[in-house]
């Protein structure tokens, strides 16, 4: 009864056909099931995509689709319907022509109705994690991206969050009870709802991040040097993750950069005062940087689907495609990594975005069948 209650609140709300209770009941639901919100906010954009160009194609992708579906679905425990065949995906028969946004819809639904089978019918797991001995309330709701893709997901409390390629999001479910906890590895860019009694922290690898209601990026991912939280708007309260546990509040427009290993270099200053010291500052105020060519704010270009790097090292620049584009690169002789690169690239293939790049540098590429790529000299 409550998986068929949750479709038909689904299916009000995203045809702008459900009353406030009904919105209130549904928001219930996905506080009980948070593992919910990354379906239903991908359901909800494809929703608005436009027509399919190519019918003839998405005709036989459907087709394909739907064999591949009827297997999976075969194997769930869907005690709603007496066979396959007659549940709701299947009993329709379907139009000779249709648009992408139907197939869409309905591969994303299917999948949908398999995250809530799961969670009506199985224990939890995939994206819920837990330990040998943890209670209801410990276990992790988690949200990731592979390379090459982003997601905009939608928190329990209403908070949007922008999740970049490379990136995981958790958080558990007594998010949003005292505290509104988060743990952030990769980039994420938050938009937080207002509310002082109940603040908003992001943990990350060298910094806890303290809100009440703002805007701001953070960045973090486990392969860098450093991470970065640069404020767009309102007020946050950053806390260093080391022994001395700074405080530092950042303004609007501006970033701080702390180096990931801060702690132990922190103690082998204290301990060692003779050694030097990391040629990377460990902590960094400044302000966010704009694009020279439009003013675009770099650290928050992403969000709005772009690539942009000013004077960035090619070893830079290629970390960054690596995530964007979900390929390696492999430097055969490592001078290469040093040439300096400025670039903006929205819809570019990465065969378009280095081809670009060659004009203002001497290397040659060659991309593999398994997207990796090779960089060499002329």
């Amino acid at each position: 009864m409550l998986q068929d209650r949750t479709w038909l609140l689904i299916g009000r709300k995203m045809a702008d056909e459900a009353s406030p209770q009904e919105l209130k009941e549904l928001e219930e639901i996905l506080k009980t099931n948070p593992e919910l919100h990354f379906s239903l906010q991908a359901l909800t954009e494809i929703w608005h995509q436009s027509p399919a160009e190519n019918l003839k194609e998405i005709d036989t992708a459907y087709q394909q689709h739907l064999e591949r579906l009827k297997k999976e679905l075969a194997d769930h425990p869907l005690s709603n319907y007496d066979s396959i065949d007659n549940s709701p995906i299947f009993a329709t028969s379907r139009p000779s022509f249709f648009k992408r946004k139907s197939f869409m819809v309905a591969m994303l639904a299917s999948a949908l109705l398999l995250t809530i089978a799961g969670v009506f019918y199985s224990k939890p797991s995939g994206a819920e994690t837990a330990s040998a001995n943890a209670t209801p309330a410990d276990l992790a709701s988690e949200i990731s991206t592979r390379n090459g893709s982003k997601s905009q997901i939608v928190l329990p409390d209403g908070t949007k969050v922008s999740l970049n390629a490379g990136s995981k999001l958790t958080y558990d479910k007594t998010f949003g009870e005292k505290i509104r906890n988060v743990q952030l590895t990769g980039e994420a860019y938050f938009d937080v709802v207002h509310n002082a009694e109940k603040p908003f922290i992001i943990h990350t690898t060298a910094m806890e991040i303290k809100v009440l209601g703002t805007e701001f990026n953070v960045k973090s991912y486990p392969d860098e040097n450093t991470t970065e939280a640069s404020l767009i708007r309102g007020s946050i309260e950053v806390t260093l993750r080391d022994k001395r546990a700074e405080k530092i509040i950042l303004k609007p427009n501006e970033k701080l950069v702390v180096s990931n290993d801060i702690a132990e270099e922190v103690t082998e200053t204290v301990a060692k005062p003779k050694k030097p010291i990391h040629s990377t500052p460990l902590i960094s105020l400044g302000h966010v940087n704009y694009f020279s060519l439009d003013s675009t704010i770099l650290e928050t270009s992403w969000v709005n689907n772009r690539l942009v790097f000013q004077d960035e090292s090619f070893e830079q620049v290629a970390t960054r495609m690596s995530r964007w584009y979900g390929v390696e690169f492999e430097f055969e002789d490592t001078s290469i990594q040093n040439l300096r690169f400025t670039g903006n690239f929205r819809n570019e293939t990465i065969d378009e975005a280095l081809k670009a790049m060659r004009i203002t540098a001497d290397f040659n590429y060659k991309i593999m069948a398994d997207k990796h790529i090779i960089i060499t000299k002329n």
